[in-house]
């Protein structure tokens, strides 16, 4: 992985100090040795948090937001955090979620303690993510924050097909895509907002993406010097706006298959 673009590299060599966050054993997906080839100068892991606050039996959401605080208030150097929460992992029959913390979802086409115990977990995601987005708005410092989704539950599978009558393997690409498709978000904090003005806010607000794209966001965004392959990123963005496993978007918000014949360039480009 050494020599291999990358965010962590790119903000390390912008003077940044760079800091990954992940409340699980660092052996999990030899993060342990990964993160450091990519350029994080520390790395958060699940022996570096005993004490955090629980949900679920997993660290918090807040918990390691308060982290990614206390690194960001560490030293005079500018911080990049990579923080990826555990909060809210499946599965979701644990049936650890305390009753103060319940939710039922009242609905006569879906009545499942999966669904459920995931609710629970996306509440509390939201209350911890607004604790994160009011501390940062009482801070000078100007702060982007890019939030984006994993993947969605295991469960919904069995969701997909009582929402369109057949299995996603049965499915056309716009539906399957749907399956797939996950939040994200560009926010700053006031400071932010003031140094990079309209610019921030016509990104912030853009529509579907991919997340090949999201660093060339951020720099953009930010205003922060681009690599080539950031600025490759944006052009190729314009002529196809999103990809993934499956296939990629036109600029006119169609999806197409990668197994469909390229008729255009850009098609190609896609598809390498």
């Amino acid at each position: 992985m050494e020599g291999t673009e990358n965010l962590a590299s790119y903000f390390r060599s912008l003077g940044y100090g760079t800091h990954a966050i992940h409340p699980a054993e660092a052996s999990n997906w030899r993060r342990d040795r990964i993160y450091e080839q990519l350029g994080f100068d520390e790395f958060d892991d699940i022996t570096t948090m005993e004490g955090a606050d629980t949900f679920r039996d997993l660290v918090t959401d807040r918990a390691t937001y308060a982290r990614a605080l206390e690194k960001i208030d560490e030293g005079e150097a500018p911080q990049f955090v990579f923080d990826v929460t555990i909060q809210n992992h499946g599965g979701y029959d644990t049936g650890l979620v305390p009753e103060a913390d319940a939710v039922h979802l009242e609905s006569d086409a879906v009545n499942d303690a999966e669904v459920d115990e995931f609710l629970a977990c996306i509440k509390r995601s939201e209350a911890d993510l607004r604790w994160l987005i009011d501390e940062l708005n009482t801070r000078n410092e100007p702060t982007v924050v890019v939030f984006f989704g994993d993947h969605q539950p295991g469960f919904a599978d069995w969701l997909f097909e009582r929402t369109y009558g057949h299995s996603v393997d049965e499915a056309p690409l716009a539906e399957v895509q749907q399956r797939w498709r996950t939040p994200y978000f560009i926010w700053a904090n006031e400071s932010a907002q003031q140094q990079y003005g309209s610019r921030l806010t016509s990104i912030a607000n853009g529509d579907a993406t991919s997340l090949n794209y999201l660093g060339s966001l951020l720099a953009e965004a930010a205003g922060l010097p681009e690599t080539p392959r950031m600025r490759y990123m944006e052009a190729l963005r314009d002529k196809v706006p999103a990809v993934n496993l499956n296939g990629f978007m036109t600029p006119d918000g169609t999806w197409h298959w990668f197994k469909e014949k390229a008729a255009t360039d850009e098609h190609k480009q896609a598809k390498r």
